[in-house]
């Protein structure tokens, strides 16, 4: 006679337990996967922040200047390459493509460079220059790639 306790089989096979540790594991890899993923962001997220913290601060910069202070000429003698729009490609896409450009001034802080250029701002009624259009970029390369923060505003004279 056969004791009551051996006929009782109950657990998992070999065959459930392999396939339970190749579940867990794609789950892990999944994971992990996810984790690089959220890093790589967190680093694009920093250095655009930088990017866009140092164009604030260059344009308070530029804000205290005087008007005939040398760094507001319009010299257009700093050539850079930034990202710029090449067109509409459909309703509310544009296509971005490294662009030439020229910049009256420019400064380096660390892997970033500040670049600016300014135009005269005309009132229209009077033809008076009332102003200085500004454009500030700020461009970086990025894993192999031209970055670029740009901000425009008009500084008032």
């Amino acid at each position: 006679m056969i004791h009551p306790c051996l006929n009782n089989k109950k657990g998992f096979t070999i065959i459930e337990v392999m396939i339970a540790i190749v579940v867990l594991a794609i789950g892990l890899l999944g994971a992990g996967a996810m984790q690089v993923a959220a890093i790589k962001g967190n680093a694009n997220s920093s250095k655009l922040t930088e990017a866009t913290n140092l164009a604030a601060a260059q344009i308070e910069n530029i804000l205290s200047l005087s008007a005939g202070d040398p760094l507001l000429a319009n010299n257009n003698n700093v050539p850079f390459k930034r990202m710029g729009i090449l067109g509409l490609v459909g309703p509310g896409n544009n296509m971005m493509q490294v662009v030439d450009d020229v910049a009256d001034n420019s400064i380096t802080s660390g892997e970033y460079t500040i670049y600016w250029n300014g135009t005269p701002h005309n009132d229209p009624v009077t033809g008076l220059q009332v102003g200085i259009d500004m454009q500030v970029h700020v461009v970086w390369n990025e894993g192999g790639r031209v970055r670029t923060v740009s901000m425009n505003f008009v500084k008032v004279l």
